[in-house]
């Protein structure tokens, strides 16, 4: 089950980088939403939607530098996943994906992302 879960994600990052929208249209829930911005301060937080995240990979097209990343932690209870892993090749690092699992497929239920990640220390 875990390598599923996983296999999701590289689908999603390859899909992401090369710009292949049916294939993210495929790992994508229905009901996908991407959180970026600072989660402790919801005024600040931005939320875009799976039709606008598209779109937006469609307008923006594809990624220069592969992204290859690292697992940080998995964890599933039941139908419910909830991956953290960092990216090694681009500077906003840290991703936190909720995966969701309906006709034994994993589906990518969120995507969140925080402003700290981004900081050099």
């Amino acid at each position: 089950m875990e390598e599923k879960v996983v296999h999701t994600i590289q689908r999603f990052i390859k899909a992401t980088e090369t710009g292949d929208i049916a294939q993210l249209n495929a790992v994508l829930h229905a009901d996908y939403i991407h959180c970026h911005g600072d989660l402790m301060r919801p005024d600040q937080l931005k939320r875009v939607d799976k039709t606008t995240y598209l779109n937006r990979i469609r307008w923006h097209g594809t990624y220069d530098v592969p992204r290859k990343f690292s697992l940080l932690q998995l964890d599933i209870e039941g139908a419910l996943a909830i991956i953290k892993i960092r990216l090694v090749s681009v500077p906003n690092p840290m991703r936190l994906f909720v995966l969701v699992r309906e006709k034994d497929q994993w589906a990518i239920l969120g995507q969140y992302t925080h402003p700290w990640q981004y900081r050099v220390r």
